[in-house]
């Protein structure tokens, strides 16, 4: 599996379009899902330049995580 590359900075950044994306548009399940692997892939990716950012960077995971998890279901919910 191939990861993207990047820094601490560049994880927060899609992160928060991630994060906006959910909430200012209406993503369907495929959207969704593929926007929370781009954001694994950067996360398993990320190069940390401090100590702090690990910790940082996995904080930012459960929150995307968990943003997700709300919107799947919220888009399961409606579609039934």
């Amino acid at each position: 599996m191939a990861t993207f590359p990047c820094t601490y900075a560049e994880l927060r950044k899609l992160a928060g379009e991630y994060l906006k994306a959910i909430r200012e548009s209406a993503p369907d399940l495929d959207q969704l899902d593929a926007g929370l692997k781009c954001v694994q892939l950067h996360y398993l990716g990320m190069v940390p330049a401090h100590a702090h950012e690990v910790a940082g960077a996995a904080a930012l995971l459960r929150i995307v995580s968990r943003h997700y998890m709300m919107a799947e279901a919220l888009l399961l919910a409606t579609t039934d």
